[in-house]
C-alpha cells in the first residue's frame, strides 16, 4: 500500500468509515512499542473505556499532546494480549468482531453495570487445616445509575491446593457487611473476609438462583461453622458474554512490557446454543 493510501486509510478508520480497500489491517497497523498507545491497563474499567473508545480514557489522556490518530479500532487492538501470536489480520473471525463493535450504526459498547459479564476468582479456603481451592463466579447486580454490587451467582467444584500456607495478619478483623462492593475486584476481593464469616447471611450474597442449591447450602453450612475459612483470591479472570455471537476472556497480565495489565487473553465465535452451554460450563461445574 502506498504512502498516500495508508494515509486516506488512516483517515477513514479515524472517521470509522473504512471500506474494504483499506483491508482493515487493525494489528498489523498497531505498533506494541508505542509508548502512546501501549499502556498497562491496571484496572477493568480502563478497560471498558478503551474497549468503547472513551474520549475520557487513561489510554488517550496519557498521549493528549501528541499527534495521533487515536481510533477506536487501535484502541480495541491495544487490548489484545499481543504476545499471542495467533492475534493477527490473518484471522478473519476477527476482522468479523471488529466490524460487529464498531459498526457505525449500532457501535457494541461495555458497560460496568451489564449483567452479561462474570469475575471467576479462584478462591484459597483452609479446610480442615489444609488449602484447597475453589471458584467463585460473581456477577454484577445494580440499579441504573444509583448502586451496583457483585453478587456470586456460581460455586465450582473444591480441589487440593498446593499454593503455600499464607500467613493470617493479626489485625484482619472481620466487620459486618451486607454486600460485596463493586470496587472489591480491584482488592482482589479481600473484602470477603467479611462476607465469609460464620454469622454469614447467604442470601445477601449469593445470587436467588442458586440461593436454595444443595452446593451453596453446603458451602454456607461449612462456613458458618468454621470448619471452612476463607483467605484469599489467587487469580481473578473476566469472561464477557455481552458481544452478540462472541465471547472473550480478560486476565491479567504482570510483565514488563508495555502491552499489559487486563488484557484478551481468549475469544471465539459461537452461536447462540454454544453460548449458553459455555455459560452453563461456567456457573455449574
Amino acid at each position: 500500500m502506498s504512502t498516500v493510501n495508508h494515509f486516506i486509510c488512516m483517515v477513514l478508520l479515524a472517521l470509522g468509515s473504512a471500506t474494504s480497500q483499506c483491508g482493515a489491517q487493525y494489528f498489523s497497523n498497531y505498533d506494541p512499542g508505542d509508548e502512546t498507545f501501549s499502556r498497562k491497563i491496571k484496572i477493568i474499567d480502563e478497560f471498558i473505556d478503551r474497549f468503547n473508545g472513551r474520549d475520557s480514557s487513561l489510554f488517550k489522556t496519557a498521549a493528549k499532546n501528541k499527534q495521533y490518530l487515536f481510533t477506536r479500532g487501535r484502541q480495541i487492538v491495544s487490548l489484545f494480549n499481543l504476545e499471542n501470536t495467533s492475534f493477527t489480520d490473518k484471522d478473519t473471525s476477527l476482522k468479523i468482531f471488529f466490524k460487529l463493535v464498531m459498526n457505525s450504526e449500532h457501535p457494541v459498547y461495555l458497560s460496568f453495570n451489564d449483567t452479561d459479564w462474570y469475575a471467576e476468582a479462584q478462591g484459597i479456603f483452609l479446610l480442615n487445616g489444609k488449602l484447597v481451592e475453589m471458584p467463585l463466579i460473581m456477577n454484577v447486580k445494580s440499579q441504573g445509575d444509583e448502586w451496583s454490587k457483585w453478587m456470586i451467582a456460581g460455586v465450582g467444584n473444591m480441589v487440593p491446593s498446593n499454593e503455600p500456607m499464607p500467613s493470617v495478619s493479626a489485625n484482619m478483623k472481620n466487620k459486618s457487611v451486607q454486600y460485596i462492593s463493586s470496587s472489591a475486584y480491584a482488592m482482589n476481593f479481600v473484602e470477603l473476609h467479611n462476607v465469609f464469616t460464620n454469622d454469614m447471611a447467604p442470601g445477601y450474597f449469593f445470587d436467588p438462583a442458586i440461593l436454595n442449591t444443595y452446593k451453596v447450602r453446603q458451602f454456607a453450612a461449612s462456613i458458618k461453622s468454621g470448619q471452612l475459612k476463607f483467605r484469599y483470591v489467587k487469580k481473578i479472570s473476566f469472561h464477557f458474554y455481552h458481544v452478540n455471537g462472541w465471547i472473550f476472556t480478560v486476565d491479567q497480565f504482570n510483565r514488563k512490557s508495555l502491552n499489559s495489565g487486563w488484557l484478551i487473553s481468549s475469544i471465539q465465535k459461537v452461536t447462540v446454543g454454544e453460548k449458553e452451554v459455555a455459560l452453563k460450563k461456567l456457573l455449574y461445574r
